[in-house]
């Protein structure tokens, strides 16, 4: 399809209402959140798709996917731990690559294996 072609199209699906950034937004970080991603990572990944700041800011105000961010870190930490995964190191890793915050990693698997690296 040639490119101006395409560029009317768009704009006439937009003028229709049927390009909703919102909603995409929401489907997208509701899929990566139910695979267990932190907020920091669902957010480059919906930058990274091209939806703006504010779609973005917007969702999470919405949904609440910022603030559930330990409770999807704790379920990556029991899964890890259920399959007998639960090399400290190994998990920490697993969570920062998902976007979660150093400082809840530490402290939620402080509280997982009983200890702390730290102390």
């Amino acid at each position: 399809m040639p490119p101006r072609t395409a560029s009317r199209l768009v704009a006439e699906c937009e003028a229709r209402g049927l390009v909703d950034d919102s909603a995409g937004v929401r489907l997208w970080a509701g899929h990566w959140a139910r695979q267990g991603y932190g907020w920091a990572a669902i957010r480059a990944k919906l930058e990274a798709r091209g939806f703006g700041s504010d779609a973005i800011e917007d969702a999470d105000a919405r949904s609440g996917l910022a603030a559930e961010d330990e409770s999807r870190a704790r379920a990556v930490i029991a899964a890890r731990l259920r399959r007998g995964r639960g090399d400290r190191r190994r998990v920490g890793r697993a969570l920062a690559e998902r976007g979660f915050d150093p400082d809840l990693i530490e402290r939620l698997l402080d509280e997982a294996t009983g200890h702390s690296v730290s102390s």
